[in-house]
């Protein structure tokens, strides 16, 4: 690096959330379920039997099982993009699964509101809710 190169800090929230999908890409949920605050609210869009909001850590784990369970063995999310103050935390992701001859793969944007530092509120906005939708219910 040269010397008019300057190497800005990462807040704090974006080094959260990058921690978080490491945890959760490599299955450890024990953890995750201690990066949510204790009244947190999840809320997951749309018409299908997964949407809803839910509330406190015990729903949301119960949540993920049935999401993940839904989404299939190989199912990833990546950051693409993230970017966050003290408050909130916003990120681009990517989302990959197959199911059979089945290929998913769009982006959404995930919102969380953080509070003393985990996550208290989050939203998924899918780039094509229908075809989300329909992969999870296959």
């Amino acid at each position: 690096m040269s010397p008019s190169e300057t190497v800005q800090p990462v807040h704090p929230n974006v080094a959260f959330v990058v921690e978080a999908h490491e945890r959760l890409e490599s299955g450890d949920l024990a953890s995750i379920n201690e990066m949510f605050a204790a009244d947190i609210v999840w809320h997951e869009f749309g018409s299908s039997p997964l949407a809803g909001s839910y509330r406190g850590r015990d729903a949301v784990m119960a949540f993920w099982k049935v999401y993940f369970t839904a989404a299939g063995v190989g199912f990833t999310q990546t950051i693409d993009s993230i970017m966050a103050n003290d408050e909130f935390v916003s990120s681009i992701v990517q989302l990959h699964g197959s199911k059979g001859q089945i290929v998913f793969a769009q982006s959404a944007i995930d919102v969380m509101r953080m509070q003393n530092g985990r996550i208290a509120e989050f939203w998924r906005y899918y780039a094509d809710l229908e075809a989300a939708e329909h992969f999870l219910s296959l």
